[in-house]
């Protein structure tokens, strides 16, 4: 299916990795007509089964894939937010104080900073 006519599945749904146009019916006919009507010089500028197309592919994945990262990212980021303050009003209420000793600060500040740099390699 990619290499043929240049659709992925992405959450399954069949996307032109060149116009990212949306294809309801993921059948091969649907897909070949798309592919040859909308880019008919797609063939010529790429030929099949050469070094080129292969790239050409490749690179349109790519840009797929960043673009999903842009919006899954910031979630992640919003997620592990959210986390920390979950842990820092844990550590408060399991204490049963608010921000007044130095050991509830620095217990509140490792726990979140362990949620908030979870991902990250040299902690």
């Amino acid at each position: 299916m990619e290499n043929g006519f240049f659709f992925t599945m992405l959450k399954n749904k069949c996307i032109c990795l060149i116009c990212q146009i949306t294809i309801s019916t993921t059948k091969k006919g649907n897909l070949e007509r798309h592919f040859r009507t909308t880019h008919s010089k797609f063939d010529i500028d790429f030929p099949p089964k050469t070094e080129v197309r292969k790239k050409q592919l490749e690179k349109l994945k790519l840009e797929i894939d960043k673009q999903q990262l842009i919006f899954t990212k910031p979630v992640l980021k919003s997620k592990a937010t959210t986390i920390a303050s979950f842990r820092i009003s844990h550590v408060l209420a399991k204490n049963k104080k608010s921000f007044q000793t130095d050991e509830i600060v620095k217990q509140a500040f490792l726990e979140g900073a362990d949620a908030l740099f979870e991902n990250f390699k040299n902690k």
